[in-house]
């Protein structure tokens, strides 16, 4: 029996000791993940930013679309050409506050109000339907009173985040000079926006390239340049 004893007590181990993190190796694994946050999330931001705005880019061929077909059954006008009793909207053109009416005339052929949201517009709410569309804070997008639809570079419509002269608009209609200088504030593209023109094509305009653009519209002939901004 003793010497069971003994055979048993030889064999015996101790259990390995479990230690726990130190100091050192929590903050090193806290500085670790600190640093990949940091390189992770302005990725995923500019990801974001640069999907809503290949989104806009389609909402607004999609307005283009719209007032294309509506000047087609218009004998080449748009609503703000004809009146009310001819199905559009010339006297309200002046009104700030009902700019949005401009773009829900064109409700048959845009069928959903959500088109007329930029998704980086956090200033606008999204709508489903147009019924109770009645004001403009649905509204991203502005528009151009006097674009030509027989020419494909004249300017119809684009992102409201729109700078004159170093001055941000908003809620206003006016006329735009020749020597006037546009461009985009930080509001929803950074200093970006989509242009649409009269052809139903879109251009993803930076402030620096917006007065060429502007230019090349104003040089073709008189046609008057007045900008509704929601």
């Amino acid at each position: 029996m003793e010497c069971r004893r003994s055979s048993l007590a030889r064999v015996t181990t101790k259990a390995p000791i479990q230690r726990g993190l130190t100091q050192v190796e929590v903050l090193v694994i806290v500085a670790v993940l600190a640093i990949l946050v940091g390189l992770v999330v302005p990725w995923l931001a500019n990801a974001r930013s640069k999907t809503n705005r290949v989104t806009c880019n389609g909402h607004m061929k999609v307005v283009g679309l719209a007032f294309r077909i509506f000047a087609t059954d218009h004998a080449g006008r748009l609503p703000y050409e004809l009146n009310s009793e001819q199905g559009g909207t010339q006297e309200i053109s002046s009104d700030p506050s009902r700019i949005w009416q401009q773009f829900t005339i064109l409700s048959n052929e845009i069928s959903t109000p959500l088109i007329l949201k930029c998704p980086s517009d956090g200033d606008r709410q999204r709508l489903n339907g147009f019924a109770g569309f009645t004001n403009n804070r649905y509204l991203s997008y502005f528009l151009r009173l006097g674009a030509d639809t027989e020419d494909p570079r004249s300017i119809l419509a684009g992102d409201r985040n729109l700078v004159l002269n170093g001055r941000s608009l908003s809620n206003e209609v006016l006329a735009v000079g020749t020597n006037a200088i546009l461009g985009f504030d930080r509001r929803i593209h950074n200093q970006e926006g989509n242009i649409g023109l009269a052809d139903g094509s879109v251009q993803q305009v930076s402030s620096d390239r917006f007065p060429e653009l502007f230019k090349d519209d104003r040089t073709k002939d008189a046609r008057p340049f007045t900008l509704l901004v929601p």
